[in-house]
């Protein structure tokens, strides 16, 4: 009789024990503490050819859901470099809509050479609305940039310009979190405003997304 009260005893203080555990881990999961997404650290890898000198994914601006991406990098593939409108594209899965998809972006200045160590920026507008990560989620983008390589046109030292030039493309990953609309001056937002005396050349990285 002892022995199945002393049982009793235990099963009754390890099961609040237990509950206590359990009650714990449903915390956790329901704020999402440990989430992965939130404690991986932010980082843009296209290897050493085009390193990214500024990225930023955020709201497009404060009164929408519409996303934007805007990356600045400089020029370290060893050759001039011109670009195309509407040929870079982001792959994301989870933003914009459910499921993995694709947006068109266009890097910045087009059909004007970029010179080694010189900047250019990729934007990306993501205008769906389905699907769209909570503040401060890190997310996840794959990159592919299409460029012209001046170097492998013909006529290029002669009349400056490289649109018969090779096309080559650059990949890339992306992490980086989902911030709320912030404004940005000298081109912080990749655009030049020139009533706070933004202009293409006292800004260089306005200079890749002039309106």
């Amino acid at each position: 009789m002892r022995k199945a009260q002393t049982l009793i005893e235990l099963l009754i203080t390890y099961s609040w024990a237990v509950l206590i555990i359990l009650i714990f881990i449903a915390i956790i999961y329901y704020y999402k503490v440990f989430e992965p997404s939130r404690i991986l650290p932010e980082r843009c890898d296209f290897g050493s050819g085009a390193s990214c000198t500024t990225f930023k994914f955020q709201q497009k601006n404060a009164t929408t859901s519409v996303m934007s991406l805007l990356l600045i990098f400089s020029n370290g593939l060893g050759h001039d470099i011109a670009f195309e409108s509407d040929k870079a594209i982001v792959t994301t899965e989870g933003v914009g809509k459910v499921g993995v998809w694709n947006y068109v972006g266009t890097c910045t200045p087009v059909r004007v050479v970029i010179k080694g160590g010189g900047q250019f920026a990729c934007r990306f507008n993501i205008n769906d609305t389905e699907a769209v990560p909570s503040f401060g989620k890190n997310v996840r983008f794959r990159i592919q940039i299409q460029y012209i390589n001046c170097d492998t046109d013909p006529y290029y030292p002669f009349i400056g310009g490289c649109t018969r030039g090779s096309r080559k493309t650059i990949y890339g990953e992306l992490f980086t979190l989902y911030k709320p609309y912030t404004y940005s001056q000298y081109c912080g937002d990749g655009y030049c405003n020139s009533s706070i005396g933004e202009t293409i050349t006292t800004c260089t990285c306005c200079y890749c997304l002039t309106n």
